[in-house]
């Protein structure tokens, strides 16, 4: 008798530990070999062509750039306004309430770590460039047929940018992450693939077929090329820097070596997985962010900046509307093409990214609660750094202490970054602490986005499990590819503008059956408030 008590207590611990294990995030879940090995020779064919045949590939890619951007610009533009809008009904309507959880579970997560995730997986690097150079590029060229320097070019410059990386940007993210939230925490579907996702709308006998599988292998591509931006504007950038600091100089060398210890830094960080990789550099990230922003703040004018932002934002809200529906049709201009369209469809792209993300990191949160949460702390917090470091750029420009604009045009952006950080006083302090952001700010980006991409290429996902650690790791290795792919396409603004905006007309469309299926779920398990 007592044996067998012995045997089903060691039985009992056997499966307490299984248990423990799943949720100490530790179980390995299944690789989905055809997701798995169709995205990597897709990856793998793709980037191979662009290296090799860079000339030929930039060809291809301007020609379906054209196209889009001349055929489909309305159509971003309604995109944007029509997620904002849905977003912000679905948040103060009665849905708003419905938790993405059982009632008793609480968040897995505390709410600033939530959010911190979130944040710095979805902007990169990329935003401590343009906080500095777009408004510059708005002033050499700028919207609704203003001027170049003139008082109004000067006024448009940092709102235009607030809107580019405000609300509806952030709006793409929140309302894709709510939907695949939804499907997985109250719907109970077993796979965090936008295929399941999607199993209302094109069948289950599709959803797990050879359609599936496509719509999976181009939701895992469709990551990679997220990182086509951050990694093109960034490495240059951060190869600047150190070049600045150590004297070293700013080669191809350096840039692979660059790469290479990005590439390790996210390997072992998503290697560790959410609570010990991911999680830990988020709150590293926002530790440096803040102490650069008050760093900048202090030394340079802290009186001027502080009055700009105030009419910034009458001007912002005041021009919202007209930025958001701007095509220029009128004098045939390019700035709503060449800007909004470029970066709605960045957004856009890395939806499949973000909505999975956010789905595998919000669980025991509120519609209303995701949804505001994710809008607004991610407006404020990419509107502080151009708040910032913008506003300082514009006040060297209009003082007459530094040509900016002259350097952005002519020596490109990353020569602007560095000298606008050297006009800083303190700036080898600055200089260090902005090459510790760019490193560790890319390294949670990427890191995010290889854990994704593990997502997709699982098989059925119980909550609290991850990929397993080869899955993961391998797409954090595969990212590097895009990296060098993009720099031999020249890194420049038009090679990762064309990239971006091809592959972002899918998401468009992707975007629209996700709110399908959303709206069908809801009008079928909440019959009362649909009525």
């Amino acid at each position: 008798m007592k044996t067998k008590t012995k045997t089903l207590a060691q039985i009992n611990d056997k499966k307490t530990k299984t248990l423990a294990q799943i949720n100490d995030n530790t179980y390995d879940v299944k690789i989905d070999k055809p997701i798995y090995i169709g995205s990597l020779i897709t990856i793998l064919i793709v980037c191979g062509y662009c290296i090799i045949f860079p000339d030929s590939a930039l060809i291809i890619v301007d020609i379906a750039r054209s196209f889009v951007i001349t055929k489909f610009d309305w159509f971003f533009l309604t995109i944007g306004i029509m997620v904002l809008a849905v977003s912000i009904f679905l948040g103060v309507s009665s849905y708003g309430k419905i938790k993405l959880s059982d009632k008793d579970e609480k968040p897995e997560f505390s709410y600033w770590s939530w959010l911190f995730m979130i944040y710095f997986s979805a902007i990169g690097s990329s935003t401590l460039m343009w906080a500095i150079c777009e408004p510059l590029a708005y002033l050499t060229k700028p919207p609704f047929g203003y001027e170049s320097f003139s008082a109004q070019a000067y006024q448009i410059a940092i709102p235009y940018g607030l809107f580019h990386w405000g609300p509806i940007a952030w709006s793409f993210f929140a309302f894709s992450g709510l939907v695949v939230s939804y499907c997985f925490y109250k719907r109970k579907k077993k796979r965090l693939q936008l295929s399941s996702v999607l199993s209302d709308v094109i069948g289950e006998k599709q959803a797990n077929g050879p359609l599936g599988k496509l719509i999976d292998i181009a939701s895992v591509f469709f990551t990679f090329c997220t990182f086509g931006p951050s990694l093109g504007f960034g490495v240059p950038v951060l190869t600047k820097l150190i070049s600045n600091v150590t004297g070293l100089p700013a080669n191809d060398f350096l840039q692979i070596s660059v790469l290479v210890i990005w590439t390790a830094i996210f390997s072992i960080s998503v290697y560790k997985g959410l609570n010990k990789g991911i999680k830990v550099l988020s709150d590293i990230n926002m530790w440096l962010l803040g102490a650069l922003l008050l760093l900048v703040f202090l030394v340079s004018d802290p009186l001027y900046i502080l009055k700009s932002i105030v009419e910034q934002v009458g001007t912002f809200a005041a021009y919202f509307i007209p930025m958001a529906t701007y095509t220029d049709t009128m004098s045939g201009g390019t700035f709503a093409q060449d800007w909004t369209v470029f970066y709605w469809s960045w957004w856009m792209v890395e939806i499949p990214f973000m909505s999975i993300f956010i789905a595998r990191v919000s669980k025991g949160r509120t519609i209303r609660e995701l949804l505001f949460g994710i809008i607004g702390a991610g407006s404020i917090g990419t509107m502080s750094v151009f708040w910032v470091l913008g506003n300082f750029s514009l006040k060297l420009q209009s003082s007459g202490a530094l040509d900016l604009a002259a350097i952005y045009n002519k020596q490109g952006p990353t020569e602007a970054v560095v000298q606008t950080i050297n006009a800083l006083p303190f700036s080898n302090i600055i200089s260090v602490v902005m090459i510790l952001l760019y490193f560790v700010f890319l390294a949670t980006c990427i890191d995010s986005g290889s854990f994704t991409m593990g997502c997709i290429a699982s098989k059925d996902i119980l909550d609290g499990q991850q990929p397993s650690k080869i899955n993961r790791t391998t797409w954090a290795i595969t990212i590097a590819l895009i990296g060098i792919a993009v720099l031999r396409l020249g890194g420049g603004l038009q090679a990762i503008q064309t990239i971006v905006i091809v592959v972002g007309l899918p998401s468009a469309f992707l975007l629209i059956l996700l709110a399908w299926s959303l709206f069908k779920w809801l009008k079928e398990d909440y019959p009362k408030i649909s009525s």
